[in-house]
């Protein structure tokens, strides 16, 4: 999959990313449009988007508040992937 700079970055992302507001456990009033995955069925999904080639995520903490960020860093942990977070 050919990927892309976004802006002025050197950094590469494919064009579609993956988004995880599934991920939410059906919790908060974004969650609750849902029904809640198994932590086996979302680290699934972030493995098939890995295979084919997607390398960014779209989450928030407003997603279940906060359960989609940790239903991704679970199935992330899978693949030792490891992140950074400067809060500044």
């Amino acid at each position: 999959m050919n990927k892309r700079k976004p802006g002025k970055s050197n950094i590469e992302i494919t064009p579609i990313g993956l988004g995880t507001r599934q991920f939410s456990k059906a919790k908060g009033f974004i969650g609750g449009f849902w029904k809640s995955l198994f932590l086996q069925t979302i680290r699934s999904v972030v493995k098939a988007a890995l295979e084919g080639g997607i390398n960014w995520f779209d989450t928030a903490e407003i997603y279940g508040r906060g359960n989609s960020e940790r239903g991704l860093a679970d199935a992330l942990k899978t693949f030792r992937t490891a992140t950074k977070w400067w809060p500044t």
